[in-house]
């Protein structure tokens, strides 16, 4: 699930949420981010913001169990 919303000016809001695993590859795994865009151009996005990932992933002894959370940044080029 995954929303936008438009401030104005070139700044948008973007935020994502998913969930998967159900035992098929990991038990469970999960995310959530929030981004605060910056639309530079018609083909350059700027953003910012933070993103929370944890995984329960445990086969044949064989554990992988972590949370990873902190800041993201990233630009976006469409052609």
């Amino acid at each position: 699930m995954s929303g936008d919303v438009a401030l104005g000016n070139g700044f948008g809001l973007h935020g994502e949420a998913d969930v998967g695993g159900f035992g098929v590859g990991a038990d469970i795994d999960w995310q959530v981010q929030g981004t605060l865009q910056y639309r530079y151009s018609d083909t350059v996005t700027l953003e910012a913001g933070y993103r929370y990932l944890a995984v329960d992933y445990n086969n044949d002894g064989f554990v992988y169990d972590v949370a990873m959370q902190g800041p993201i940044i990233g630009a976006r080029f469409r052609f």
